[in-house]
């Protein structure tokens, strides 16, 4: 949900349980990239009062995140050549 540090965001409709994002401009480098389907479009991922995701979330490498925090950096991250690259990433939904 902390967009911060991030190099780059972007917003893509959901089509047939799928969608898509293009980022261009990108210098190779090792990068970690993080999901979030915002169902209310609040801009933040909404939690429960024990911290468990409310909203569907995901991460390269397929990182599942920690028992009380997001997915971390060194386990989503992959080296990236500055060619084209494809990354297909799982929505996880733990509350349904």
């Amino acid at each position: 949900g902390d967009t911060e540090n991030a190099l780059k965001t972007a917003e893509a409709k959901i089509v047939d349980n799928g969608a898509v994002c293009t980022f261009e401009g990108i210098e190779k480098g090792r990068y970690a990239i993080s999901i979030l389907h915002d169902a209310n479009n609040n801009g933040k991922i909404d939690l429960n009062v024990l911290g468990i995701p409310k909203e569907g979330f995901g991460a390269s490498n397929d990182t599942p995140p920690g028992p009380t925090s997001p997915p971390n950096f060194e386990d989503a991250a992959f080296e990236f050549d500055g060619s084209e690259l494809n990354l297909a990433l799982i929505m996880r939904y733990i509350l349904g």
